[in-house]
């Protein structure tokens, strides 16, 4: 999907993917706790939903958790413990490797 714009805003805790003019697509909200991070809700505008921009932002989301090398991923809320289930590429990733099967 072009035309999206993904970053992290450390303040908020949160990944987010908006569109070209900045309105909100998706988000990933997150915390960090020593070398796990946790991802605690996935959220996209109701009107939005059903076109596959929460699985862009976890994507992207898991993209940048991967290239920072340090950290193992807690999947704390469904959508995301859903998504690394049909992503087990990923599961490496977890904390718990073997929850993602």
């Amino acid at each position: 999907m072009s035309g999206t714009v993904f970053r992290q805003d450390t303040e908020s805790e949160r990944f987010v993917l908006r569109d070209e003019e900045g309105a909100l697509l998706s988000a990933v909200d997150y915390r960090v706790n020593g070398p796990v991070i946790a991802l605690t809700h996935v959220f996209t505008p109701p009107a939005l939903r059903g076109r596959g921009w929460a699985a862009e932002a976890m994507r992207h989301t898991v993209d940048h958790i991967a290239q920072q090398g340090d950290l193992r991923v807690r999947p704390s809320c469904w959508y995301a413990a859903r998504w690394f289930e049909r992503h087990p590429e990923r599961a490496s990733l977890l904390v718990d490797a073997s929850a993602a099967h």
